[in-house]
């Protein structure tokens, strides 16, 4: 009997010692947003706090933009990426005056999938018509083939647990917290994964 795909939110350990975000050293004109264009991020040069705590990570955040990957990350996640998967990865340099210059990467979504069950999934709606999804049912049809994604109304990445075992095994788990508990597979989708 086949092993059922798992998922996992991977996402910042905002408690682990030395995490910090980097700083951009330049007047951010339109902030990073996934789904959205990227614009004003080329040759950014980001800045390590040089407070004796902060470290340089796989994963950083940075004021204005979404998640700041190192270049091992990038080039770890990119063998899980199929061809043309709509996510970009922003050269910038980052600089410390005790850590020296590393290559970092501006992770950038062109598009979150659209897997959510709504019907399914525990809902909070607003009276303007918005909604937020607290634990979300996957159409785990939609996501199969994937193993580095994002969907809409869960904060962070979702990755399969074949990225995570890689990450793990590559050392690139520091500062990560990986959390599978937030999601919860369509009942009705009895097919092994």
């Amino acid at each position: 009997m086949a092993r059922k795909k798992r998922f996992y939110i991977l996402a910042q350990n905002c408690y682990f010692k030395g995490v910090c975000c980097l700083f951009p050293t330049k007047e951010i004109t339109k902030f990073m947003r996934d789904r959205q264009e990227a614009e004003g991020f080329e040759n950014m040069t980001l800045t390590l706090p040089n407070d004796g705590k902060s470290i340089y990570l796989p994963i950083h955040g940075c004021p204005g933009a979404c998640n700041v990957v190192s270049k091992e990350f990038k080039e770890l996640v990119e063998q899980f990426i199929p061809e043309g998967y709509p996510v970009e990865f922003i050269p910038a340099k980052a600089v410390s005056e005790v850590y020296g210059e590393r290559q970092y990467y501006f992770l950038h979504f062109l598009k979150y999938e659209d897997a959510i069950i709504l019907e399914k999934s525990k809902v909070i709606y607003f009276d303007d018509g918005s909604y937020t999804v607290t634990v979300p049912v996957i159409d785990v049809s939609k996501v199969r083939n994937l193993h580095f994604f994002k969907v809409d109304a869960v904060c962070g990445l979702t990755i399969s647990g074949e990225l995570r075992l890689a990450l793990i095994k590559n050392g690139l788990k520091t500062s990560l917290m990986l959390n599978d508990k937030r999601f919860t597979f369509d009942p009705e989708e009895e097919e092994e994964l």
